[in-house]
């Protein structure tokens, strides 16, 4: 068609292309008073080429974007960042500044600017390492909410989430969480269903179970499978209101796509940075009062008088036909949890890296649904590409467990500076085959195991994984303790077939959902 599209660059903006409008200016701030060298562009422009298989390094001006002209994807554009920093040593910050052939170029000759400084972690992040470590364990409970409730009972003003800049004790959590389901309840009285579109992050661990107290189902979006598969996923699930941030709208309208164009009209956009400015001090009494008692046992105070059955709306990825609606209950996702710790064993002095979107069922489940559910603290970031970043959060927060692709992971380990790592006792990796090198580097640097496992959005997600104590690299482990398998043929009449032979993994259990969404509109 000739249209300019985006290559989505990260793992959270999904694999179908997106149109753009004008061509994006270089992204890294540089000093005039440095000139790069001819022999180190023609370097860069040879890398780049490589990188997309083409030696003609005449056709890449500086402004040449590298996923809209390119076709570079988030993988891809790791490892060009990999190759970049072999140059002459200067380590990419960001890979998302990496957006012309321009930025390559700068970030090449270490003329990126960066400066960023991460806060030390709390002495109060790291209260339980001097105590005996426990078992962690979910508190009884049907429904997932409930269940965070009563481990936040536990322990109210220990900390239980942080970013770079900030952390929330269960206290902080449970009173931002009324407080913003008591503004849906009023702002959104007749709405079944709620989206909600934010990065990995506090707030949108937050706003994902402040939709279930308002009881209503969170509709997980992601916003980067294109225009069209948004707005299909919208129209769906029969969406009336989004909670949203305006700093992602604004990123994304950088990128070429508008959320708001490409949703029916007739949808109600929610910013949270506007909603909790405007909000009405009664309500932040009420909020306030009502999450103090139910942590003192009062739970019917906030909890809802009927609760979704739905934990949450996922959908697929959309890449061969428009995405299906994927709604795991809460039985699904505690089914899993429960697995997970029976294989994992997790303690007290465990703390999870959370990076994963939560529109993806990794990062729904495992990584924002299960640390909650055991009590686990958790350090966020919303980029899984920046390596740097993570391996600076690593250093402070030191987090013990850490659950990423294969590639985002290795670039963690190839960037990382001694220590930075040294806390993780425990990787889960996914989604692609994991390389030896990664298993390799993680035992040398971290000191800790890496496990392989396998799943489906469809699954909540984790059919099985490698358990700790005795991993195999290269395979996808043993199935979980609830989950059954069989192994069957593809052609002609279905039968097991035998041992050492290929076919279709056939699974069954309390964590798979009941099948897919029938559409709204």
């Amino acid at each position: 068609t000739g249209e300019k599209a985006l290559v989505p660059y990260f793992f959270w903006q999904g694999i179908t292309p997106k149109a753009l409008a004008a061509a994006p200016k270089a992204q890294m701030a540089f000093s005039t008073e440095f000139t790069v060298s001819e022999a180190l562009r023609h370097e860069v422009l040879d890398i780049i080429a490589q990188s997309v298989g083409n030696a003609n390094t005449g056709e890449l001006s500086p402004e040449t974007r590298l996923g809209a002209d390119l076709g570079i994807d988030s993988l891809a554009l790791t490892e060009l960042a990999t190759r970049l920093e072999e140059v002459q040593g200067h380590r990419v910050e960001r890979l998302e500044t990496l957006v012309t052939v321009e930025d390559c170029v700068l970030a090449a000759a270490g003329l990126a600017e960066s400066g960023e400084k991460t806060p030390e972690a709390p002495k109060e992040w790291f209260a339980r390492d001097g105590e005996t470590a426990l078992r962690l364990d979910i508190p009884s409970a049907d429904n997932l909410p409930l269940a965070i409730l009563r481990q936040a009972r536990k322990d109210p003003q220990a900390l239980i989430l942080a970013d770079a800049q900030s952390t929330m004790s269960w206290r902080e959590f449970w009173l931002k969480t009324r407080a913003l389901t008591l503004l849906l309840r009023r702002r959104l009285p007749d709405a079944e269903r709620i989206g909600v579109m934010l990065p990995a992050s506090g707030t949108a661990t937050l706003s994902w179970l402040a939709v279930l107290m308002a009881g209503k189902t969170p509709v997980m979006l992601n916003w980067t499978a294109g225009a069209a598969n948004f707005a299909h996923c919208v129209r769906l699930t029969g969406l009336s209101a989004i909670l949203t941030a305006r700093t992602l709208l604004e990123r994304l309208e950088d990128q070429g796509f508008e959320p708001e164009k490409a949703a029916p009209k007739d949808v109600r956009w929610l910013f949270l940075e506007d909603e909790i400015r405007t909000m009405p001090l009664t309500l932040k009494l009420a909020a306030f009062v009502s999450s103090r008692l139910a942590l003192r046992g009062w739970e019917g105070l906030i909890m809802p008088s009927r609760m979704s059955e739905t934990a949450a709306i996922l959908f697929t990825s959309g890449s061969e036909t428009a995405p299906k609606g994927v709604p795991l209950t809460h039985a699904n996702i505690l089914a899993n949890c429960h697995d997970i710790a029976k294989v994992a064993a997790l303690t007290s002095h465990d703390r999870m890296l959370a990076m994963l979107p939560p529109f993806h069922s990794l990062g729904l489940t495992i990584t924002m649904v299960l640390p909650l559910c055991f009590g686990m603290p958790v350090v966020t970031h919303p980029n899984p590409t920046e390596a740097l970043r993570l391996n600076r959060l690593c250093r402070r927060w030191k987090p013990t467990i850490v659950v990423a692709p294969p590639t985002f992971l290795a670039a963690m380990l190839h960037q990382a500076k001694e220590g930075d790592l040294a806390s993780l006792r425990l990787g889960v990796v996914g989604a692609e085959a994991c390389p030896l090198s990664v298993y390799e580097a993680f035992a040398a640097q971290c000191g800790g195991v890496l496990c392989e496992g396998y799943g489906i959005t469809e699954c909540a997600p984790v059919v099985s994984v490698n358990r700790p104590e005795a991993p195999r690299p290269a395979t996808i482990g043993q199935p979980l303790p609830s989950v059954q398998t069989a192994v069957v043929t593809v052609e002609g009449t279905m039968r097991r077939v035998p041992e050492g032979e290929t076919g279709m993994l056939l699974v069954r259990g309390p964590n798979i959902f009941g099948g897919y969404l029938a559409g709204k509109d």
